[in-house]
């Protein structure tokens, strides 16, 4: 995506799982391309949901997972995972550049549901809905952090 805008001195942040198993993430690894940089975070998701009422308090975190690109004059950042776009602020701190252009999932995923909703004509035009969220296990804490988060 941010190749097709003609970016260069790319960084790719994505999960180790993102990164493994996504077809087109491998494929364009394989390919070697100059200034693009693959970065799986394997903590940084949890992390973040660790922090959602301070995410300042990972600048320092996220300082030294970055630390290897500041020479590298990155321009873009592609957010490979949702929870990436909450730490965008500490991303351009870390990389020391406020001009970076932020490549996401969401927006495109978000277009591709309100497409196949309208199709089935199952878009609601009242905005109601709900929310209904499935866990595997029983986490209270988790739980508190949720409604925290939505209300």
């Amino acid at each position: 995506m941010a190749k097709e805008h003609g970016q260069n001195n790319i960084l790719v942040l994505s999960t180790n799982a993102t990164l493994k198993y996504n077809q087109n993430l491998r494929l364009l690894k394989k390919k070697k391309p100059k200034n693009i940089f693959f970065v799986p975070l394997k903590h940084l998701a949890k992390k973040i949901d660790q922090n959602l009422k301070n995410l300042d308090a990972l600048q320092g975190y996220i300082n030294a997972l970055f630390k290897k690109f500041d020479k590298k004059n990155i321009k873009s950042v592609v957010l490979g995972c949702t929870h990436y776009q909450f730490i965008k602020k500490q991303i351009k701190t870390a990389l020391q550049n406020e001009n970076i252009e932020f490549f996401e999932s969401s927006v495109p995923v978000s277009r591709r549901v309100e497409f196949l909703l309208k199709q089935e004509d199952s878009l609601e035009q009242e905005n109601k809905g709900s929310v209904t969220i499935l866990c595997t296990k029983k986490d209270t804490l988790l739980e508190q952090k949720l409604r925290d988060y939505l209300n």
